[in-house]
This record gives C-alpha cells, sequence and structure tokens, in this order.
C-alpha cells in the first residue's frame, strides 16, 4: 500500500510543471460552458464567484493544502472563461432587424468582396434606414450588389434599394451558425440591392485609406503577375481571395494545400522569422555593433513590426489576428531571454486569444492551429535526441536527408493533429496531403516569402517587376502541384458529420497525450478510440427541411440523400451532402433520385425507411385530416390551429417553421419522431 502511494505521489509530483498548460483548457471550457448557458448569467454573479474562488485558493495556499490550492485555481480559471465570454457577448452588442425590410439603405462601404455569384459584396456601416427608426438600425450590415459589375471603392457612400434581413442560422442542426458570426463582428442584417446603386465621394480615414492601399496592391499583384498566379499572390499578401478560380481551390482544397491559401500562423511565422534571421545577419556582420548591442533582441523586435505589418496589410482578419498573437509571444519569449516555441509560450497565446476573442474556441482555424502548434512542439520535444544527432552529421547529403525528414515530419504531424477538425468543420479528408505538402512547403518558406520581402524591398526603386516575377514562378510551382496531386484517384474524400461529444473525446485525447507526463500518458487512446467510435456510430437525421419549408430532403434506403427541389436553397443543399458525407455530390444529381411527386396543393415522398412525407401547400385542415395518418411526416408551412395530438403523424407547422432556419427529423418505432430545430442566434441582455 505505501509503495503504491508513492508511486501516485512521484505521478502526481511529475505534473506540477505542466500546471500552466492546463490553463487555456480550463478558460477554454468555461467559455464552452458559457456559451451553451441559455440562463441568467449576470456579471455580478460571475464576479462574486470569482473573488469566492481566488480568496479559496489564496487560503488554502497558505495553509499549505495543495488539494484546496488547486481546487481553488481551476474553479477561478473556468469562471475566468465564463466571464471573458460574458463581457465579449457585452461589448458587441447591436442591433439586429427584427424582420425584412424592404427600401432605401444608405451606408459606408468598409469592406468589399465576392459572392458566390460574383457579384460584388459590401459591408456597410454608418447606416440610414428609410423609415426606420434610428435605434432599430444595425451597426453593420452586408449587401450583395447584384447588377454592380464594378468593385466600388472602400470608403464610398452608397446609396440603393435593398431587401435586407436578420443573418440566417445554421443550414441544418449543428452545422455552421453565420448568425453566431454576424452577431460578433456586429453584422445585424444581411441582404442584396438590385438596380441602380448610388455613389457619393468617399469620406476616408485612417482605416480606411489601408484598405485602399491593399485594394490597389490587390489590383496591382494581379495585373503584374497575372493569371491564377497574380490572384493567388493576392490572397497570400493582402488576403483577397475574390477571383481565384473553383477550380484552383478545389485542386488546393483536395490535395491538402488549402492551407497555403489562407493567411494564418505559416504566412506570418515565416515572414516574421525571415525578418528575424535577415537582421541578425545583418547584425551580426557589424562586429563592433553586435559586440555592444544585444542583436538578437533587436531582431526579435524587428519580427514583431514585420508581424504587424503583414498583419494591417491582410486586412487583419481573425485568424490573422491569432498567428500575430502566437509570433508576438514567440519574439517576447526571446526578449525575455526563454525558449521561442515552447508549449508554455503556445499556452500563453492561446490564453490571450481566448480572453480577446472567446467565440473563436468555436472556430475551425482556432482549433486546427493550436492543436498543429501543439502536436509540433510535443513531437519533436520527444524526439530531440534524433535531431540533435542529426544536426552533429556533416555533408551536404545528410543536411539535404535532415531537410526532408523534417519536412515529412512535420507534414505527419501538424496533418494527423488537424485531421479530426478538418472532419468535424468541412467533412472532408485527403490522401495524399504529406507528398503534396513535403513537395510545396519548403517552397513557401525558401521561395515564396523571400520573393515578397524582395519584392517590397525593390518597390521604392522601382524594381519590383524582378520580385513578382520569381514570386509569379514560386506559385505557379505550388498550384501545379496542387493540381497534379488532386488529380489522383481518391485524393479526397467526404465523411459524415460526427457528434460533438466526439470531437471533444478526440480532443481531451490528444491534449492528454501532449499535456500529461508518466506511464498514463499513453492511456489516452481511449478517449480517442471511444471518440471514434462515437463518431462512427453518430445518428444522421432521416428527414431534414430548410428555413420556409422551400427545401426538404431525405435518406434513402441506400443511406444517401436525396432532394425535393433542384435549384432552391442552394447552400442548404449542398451542407445537407457534406453533412452526410457526399461532398461531391450536386444538387441537381441529388434531385435526380427523389422519392417525390408534386400536385397543384401538396407533394409527396417517401424515406428510406418507407415512412411517407407529405408537404401541404395549403391550409385546409381537411387535408392535414386525410394524410395525418400511419405515422407520415406531415409539413405544413401555412397550416394553423390543427391539433395532431391524438392523430398518427407528426406535424411541422407554422409555428416551428417560422422559428426556425432548418429542421432536422430522425424517425423512430415505439416513441415519438425526434425533431431538432436550428434558429439564429441570439445572445438575451437579461443574460448579463
Amino acid at each position: 500500500m505505501a509503495e503504491t502511494t508513492e508511486r501516485v505521489k512521484l505521478l502526481w509530483q511529475a505534473q506540477r510543471r505542466q500546471y500552466a498548460l492546463w490553463c487555456p483548457v480550463l478558460i477554454a471550457t468555461g467559455i464552452g460552458m458559457r456559451f451553451g448557458f441559455d440562463g441568467p448569467l449576470p456579471f455580478s454573479a460571475l464576479l462574486a464567484a470569482l473573488g469566492c474562488a481566488c480568496f479559496a485558493g489564496l487560503y488554502s495556499y497558505r495553509k499549505g493544502k495543495e488539494a484546496g490550492t488547486i481546487a481553488g485555481v481551476v474553479t477561478a480559471l473556468l469562471i475566468s472563461g465564463a466571464l471573458v465570454a460574458s463581457l465579449r457577448i457585452a461589448s458587441v452588442d447591436a442591433p439586429v432587424l427584427a424582420g425584412t425590410y424592404n427600401g432605401h439603405v444608405e451606408g459606408r462601404i468598409i469592406a468589399v468582396e465576392r459572392a458566390r455569384s460574383g457579384a460584388p459584396r459590401v459591408v456597410l456601416d454608418h447606416l440610414e434606414f428609410a423609415g426606420l427608426h434610428p435605434v432599430s438600425v444595425p451597426a453593420k450590415i452586408r449587401l450583395t450588389l447584384v447588377d454592380v459589375i464594378d468593385v466600388l471603392p472602400v470608403g464610398s457612400r452608397i446609396s440603393a434599394k435593398a431587401t435586407v434581413s436578420a443573418p440566417s442560422g445554421p443550414a441544418a442542426p449543428g452545422a455552421f451558425d453565420f448568425s453566431r458570426q454576424a452577431y460578433f463582428r456586429k453584422i445585424g442584417g444581411v441582404g442584396y440591392a438590385r438596380g441602380v446603386v448610388t455613389v457619393t465621394a468617399p469620406a476616408m480615414t485612417g482605416e480606411l485609406q489601408l484598405q485602399k492601399l491593399r485594394a490597389g496592391i490587390s489590383r496591382a499583384l494581379q495585373s503584374e503577375i497575372g493569371g491564377v498566379q497574380g490572384e493567388v499572390a493576392a490572397a497570400l499578401i493582402v488576403g483577397d481571395r475574390a477571383k481565384i478560380p473553383d477550380e484552383t481551390i478545389t485542386a488546393l482544397r483536395d490535395s491538402g494545400l488549402a492551407h497555403l491559401l489562407a493567411i494564418s500562423g505559416l504566412h506570418i511565422g515565416l515572414m516574421s522569422a525571415l525578418m528575424y534571421w535577415l537582421v541578425r545577419f545583418c547584425l551580426a556582420m557589424l562586429p563592433v555593433f553586435a559586440s555592444r548591442f544585444p542583436i538578437r533582441k533587436i531582431a526579435a523586435v524587428t519580427g514583431v513590426i514585420a508581424a504587424a505589418a503583414y498583419l494591417a496589410l491582410s486586412g487583419a482578419g481573425v485568424a490573422t489576428q491569432r498567428a500575430f498573437i502566437m509570433a508576438t509571444v514567440a519574439f517576447g519569449a526571446i526578449l525575455l531571454d526563454r525558449p521561442a516555441v515552447s508549449m508554455r509560450g503556445l499556452a500563453a497565446a492561446a490564453c490571450i486569444v481566448l480572453s480577446l476573442r472567446p467565440e473563436s474556441l468555436f472556430e475551425a482555424g482556432f482549433q486546427m492551429s493550436f492543436a498543429a502548434a501543439a502536436a509540433l512542439i510535443a513531437g519533436y520535444d520527444v524526439t530531440r535526441s534524433f535531431w540533435l544527432s542529426r544536426a552533429q552529421l556533416e555533408g551536404v547529403q545528410h543536411k539535404i536527408v535532415t531537410a526532408l525528414i523534417a519536412t515529412s515530419a512535420t507534414s505527419f504531424i501538424a496533418g494527423t493533429a488537424t485531421m479530426p477538425f478538418a472532419a468535424y468543420h468541412f467533412n472532408r479528408l485527403v490522401a495524399y496531403g504529406l507528398p503534396a505538402n513535403i513537395l510545396a512547403t519548403p517552397v513557401m518558406g525558401l521561395w515564396i516569402m523571400p520573393a515578397i520581402i524582395l519584392s517590397a524591398v525593390l518597390f521604392p526603386l522601382g524594381l519590383s517587376g524582378a520580385g513578382l516575377m520569381i514570386l509569379g514562378w514560386g506559385i505557379g510551382y505550388i498550384v501545379w502541384v496542387a493540381e497534379f496531386v488532386a488529380g489522383f484517384e481518391g485524393a479526397a474524400w467526404s465523411v459524415p458529420s460526427g457528434s460533438p461529444v466526439a470531437l471533444v473525446m478526440i480532443t481531451v485525447s490528444g491534449l492528454w497525450l501532449v499535456i500529461w507526463r508518466g506511464p498514463l500518458r499513453l492511456y489516452a487512446i481511449l478517449p480517442c478510440v471511444s471518440g471514434l467510435v462515437l463518431w462512427s456510430n453518430t445518428n444522421r437525421p432521416d428527414i431534414i427541411v430548410s428555413r420556409d419549408a422551400r427545401l426538404i430532403g431525405a435518406l434513402s434506403s441506400e443511406g444517401m440523400l436525396w432532394l425535393s427541389r433542384e435549384k432552391a436553397a442552394t447552400y442548404s443543399a449542398e451542407t445537407w451532402l457534406r453533412r452526410n458525407g457526399e461532398g461531391d455530390v450536386t444538387q441537381k444529381q441529388a434531385y435526380l433520385r427523389r422519392e417525390w411527386v408534386c400536385s397543384r396543393n401538396e407533394c409527396a415522398g417517401k424515406t428510406g425507411n418507407n415512412r411517407e412525407i407529405i408537404l401541404l401547400r395549403t391550409d385546409s385542415a381537411k387535408n392535414a385530416e386525410h394524410h395525418c395518418k400511419n405515422k407520415a411526416i406531415l409539413i405544413a408551412p401555412h397550416l394553423s390551429g390543427y391539433n395532431n395530438s391524438e392523430k398518427d403523424c407528426t406535424l411541422i407547422g407554422p409555428v416551428i417553421l417560422g422559428a426556425a432556419s432548418s429542421i432536422s427529423v430522425t424517425l423512430n418505432h415505439d416513441i415519438p419522431d425526434t425533431i431538432k430545430i436550428a434558429a439564429p442566434h441570439a445572445f438575451n441582455k437579461s443574460q448579463w
């Protein structure tokens, strides 16, 4: 017994150096609890609870009670996560349109992009809605300018007749929630404008001048480099992906190289690291200066400045801000004479990101970037002796082999760590991501990023064309690799959506593996296996209904999804097919395999287990009475006052449809059918 107690004590002592690494995990847990809590949760209650937890932890620490201290700190971190989430929710609160608005809208353009149709899409602020009280006017809206061809300059104030409504909720229960994203961006309405758009003279501010500069650089890159290479260069430098052809984006995605297109930690890390080493090398060439000043720290400051400049130039998106924070933490460690890349530095970066933008916890970018970084740090730490032995080998051939091994290991570790999140958010896995990244990723660091720096240095001299030409060659090579790899049979395949609980279990497994110390580390496989089993057994809904029942889908007996219409609700159709593991199937193909027949007043179809689906287009209770039998699914957008409680059917009426952005139905045999409703997300001020 004494021996067992001693082992447990030693095991616990081994974790003491890892305590700090659990801080972002606990803060994230608190954030998740806050976002999942619908009841009232005022600031005062959170602050009081935080004070009590801190007092209890401090009291236990002074008394020398380690267990009490840990309990107090854990509780304080959980409450801190909930508190920063509440503060963030309150700080971005802005009006959201209650219904659909049709009328004249006037506002200032603060961002320009392209819609799926190719039409310009703008974000407006400083808004005026004709006939709408200023209190109800959103802070920002997003409009697609249907009849406008040319991209309007940022800073212009425009006026147009528009149709605007509240941001839509998930296209399927559990799918991506645009209304949540719009809330945190203060976008209170989305819509479109047809006809003439009146443009007034732009009133530029410092911030919009930067936007104008970005737009000018994007046009210059596309003109100077030309073709797909110029469009990809615009995406890499200023974040403008609007004109990249769909086939190029598909090739990059299916080859596992899509991460090279988004300005992320890789790009900012490479840019700032190149500037760091370039400045350090140049200063080291001056012996007198190098002997008197800390050139390593001067180079670190230069790296931070380069990262900040890239952040501003790229548009300062959420993912780019996250990457900038991580780079700043790394260079800050150099200034403090600490290791630049460490698990503690990564934990500090995660805490900062979660404190500033707690909603990023649910974003694929946050999850994938920190998963990849944590796995790489842990992986290289475990294999440190191998890399030290490789570094001692002399000869060019050994250096080349080491570089190839390092590139392969990096791609494998990062790809494995991000795979569950890619499958969960995008329902897509790639087969040849490792060889594609081995061929392409070194070019990003050794060719493309130096070419961008060279172009910037030569620009004041009017010689940037040489740098841009080199940049175009490098991008052309990466696009060629993407198209070549994506052309292989089975290069990518779709996977069905899994349960959020399954992803949480797999995430816990990864955290356990990289943070825990000692023999119990290997038991991290248990939650991983459990999560995979749960994922594979996730029930898919038998029926899905879009907003206002414009589109209906159902599973066939083979588990494939058929759709009721060929063109309506395109985004919903794509989302449903992707989440069903049929990402390569088009809406038309799913429509052609439909089991759906329509007449003037109704449509009828069947599910794979032979349950009847009826769509009533009228408000006739008599028709509802006729069809409400044999456990049919009755979808009636216009039917009111009909009671099916004693009938043998499941009714989806106007009350449910009116509040929902989408509905799913899971059919059961001996118990009532399970109906899940997805609605636009709204935070209630009474919860603060």
